[in-house]
Parts: structure tokens; C-alpha cells; sequence
């Protein structure tokens, strides 16, 4: 969807969604850490690429991120999907990790 609708960057990964829908029928939605499950997905993929990934920004129409993914996140509308100021914040995100990291860099 992102390079379909011609928007700026690159998309280097997808965390799979390892959530059945046999568990999500009969989840206890007072569970937690239910509520918790996508943060946890892509904390997971963050893991196991981390290496590769020197910043990031989340995409997602699902608001259930952990806390500490927060500031990493934007949420879109399931009906209506990216939209412009969807890709802005984005961008905003990543340039501001990308000048914080830049600024660490020329501290050394």
C-alpha cells in the first residue's frame, strides 16, 4: 500500500501476525495481555532485526503498541487506510530519530 500510493521511503518489513482468529473469538477481552499482542509482535521483529534497523515508525490500524513503542506510532483508519497525514507523521518520526541519532554521531 505505501509504494502504491507513491509515498517517500522504503518498507523493509511486516511483523506477521501470529494472532488466530480461533484465539481471538475466545479471548477474555479483560485480558491484558491480550491487549498487548501487535506491541509484542513487533517488539519480537525489532529483536530479531534489530541490527538492521537503526529507526523505525509503526504503521498500524490496530492501537494496541506498547507503551514504549509509543512514540514510534501512528495509527490509521481500518476504514480508509494510509492517508497523507498518515505518511507526514511518519516521516516525522523517522527524521526525528534519524537527526537525534545524527546529533550522537557527530558528539563522538
Amino acid at each position: 500500500m505505501w509504494t502504491d500510493r507513491g509515498l517517500p521511503g522504503k518498507l523493509i518489513g511486516i511483523p506477521p501476525n501470529s494472532v488466530s482468529d480461533e484465539l481471538l473469538l475466545d479471548a477474555d477481552i479483560d485480558n491484558i495481555e491480550l491487549y498487548h499482542i501487535r506491541g509484542e509482535e513487533i517488539k519480537e521483529w525489532l529483536t530479531k532485526h534489530g541490527k538492521q534497523v537503526s529507526h523505525y515508525a509503526i504503521i498500524d490500524d490496530m492501537d494496541n503498541m506498547l507503551s514504549e513503542q509509543q512514540s514510534h506510532y501512528v495509527h490509521t483508519n481500518p476504514e480508509v487506510g494510509i492517508t497523507e497525514e498518515d505518511a507526514e507523521k511518519t516521516i516525522a518520526i523517522m527524521n526525528k530519530e534519524y537527526n537525534q541519532k545524527k546529533l550522537l554521531w557527530n558528539s563522538y
